[in-house]
């Protein structure tokens, strides 16, 4: 069995497939979890680049410690990761692509530290 430490997930964020695969990675562990969910997408490879929400996942389950509802998610891979999900936050607060956001849950992933 091979094992990933948390410098494997260090060096992988490093690398430019990290930013296409991350989102398909979350999108993987979501359905491993949940047992019903309504609606579920995450744009992963070339399409990580559109507009909109990188994920929304509408559940009647909690996601890991995620409120069951929608969750609108957004995926860096980005040296500084705090900045990066401030302006993901800000950006999607401004603009939350016809979302309600006051009964949706912000969830940012990142593989960084």
């Amino acid at each position: 069995m091979k094992w990933i430490t948390s410098t494997t997930i260090k060096q992988w964020a490093d690398t430019r497939s990290a930013q296409g695969l991350l989102p398909e990675l979350i999108l993987r562990l979501i359905r491993a979890t949940l047992t019903n969910t309504s609606n579920i997408r995450f744009s992963n490879g070339d399409a990580v680049h559109l507009t909109g929400w990188d994920g929304v996942v509408e559940s009647a389950d909690a996601i890991f410690n995620i409120s069951p509802g929608i969750s609108l998610w957004e995926c860096g891979v980005n040296a500084n990761p705090l900045q990066k999900a401030n302006e993901d936050y800000n950006k999607r607060t401004k603009d939350p692509l016809k979302y309600d956001k006051a009964s949706a849950t912000f969830v940012f992933v990142t593989p960084r530290i």
